[in-house]
């Protein structure tokens, strides 16, 4: 429970810094930038996964490799379906890390992997739906970055329960 908290901490700082930098450069949420900032993400989240199976070299690369195709699978799809490209770049991501994870514990279920990552994917994304459907944002120009990162952290959080799930 302390690594899925440490892991969706870092996440959300991560995240936090992002909207505070496109906030405070008056940066447009860019395809670049967007990109960018997936890949990061999931180099990081690589970087977690490979260190916990003592293979952090491989985790991050692999967490590069997931990040690009969420990246690109996000970019494509956003013209056509919105905020559905949003939902299937998230569950790409929590699918293919829950993937990575299994390569490395040697687990042979990749049915158990595909539905492990899936759970995750839909637990946070609903957790982080019902956050920022509750949790109004203040109305003014400056946003509160302990509430972004309290939405980030709670966004990661559940994910990183269920992909940390077997070991805990």
């Amino acid at each position: 429970m302390l690594e899925a908290f440490a892991a969706a901490l870092l996440l959300g700082g991560i995240n936090t810094l992002a909207d505070f930098i496109l906030s405070e450069l008056k940066l447009a949420a860019r395809p670049i930038y967007v990109f960018a900032r997936i890949v990061l993400i999931c180099y990081c989240v690589g970087g977690i996964v490979g260190a916990r199976a003592r293979q952090l070299m491989i985790g991050t690369i692999g967490g590069l490799m997931l990040g690009a195709l969420v990246g690109c699978a996000h970019y494509l799809l956003a013209p056509a379906m919105g905020l559905g490209a949003l939902a299937v770049a998230w569950a790409l991501f929590w699918i293919g890390f829950s993937l990575l994870d299994a390569v490395f514990r040697g687990a042979s279920g990749m049915v158990g992997a595909l539905l492990q990552g899936l759970l995750a994917a839909a637990v946070s994304g609903v957790l982080f739906y019902a956050l920022t459907s509750i949790w109004a944002p203040p109305t003014g120009g400056e946003p509160n970055l302990l509430r972004v990162l309290a939405l980030w952290v709670g966004a990661f959080f559940p994910g990183f329960i269920v992909l940390f799930w077997h070991r805990l």
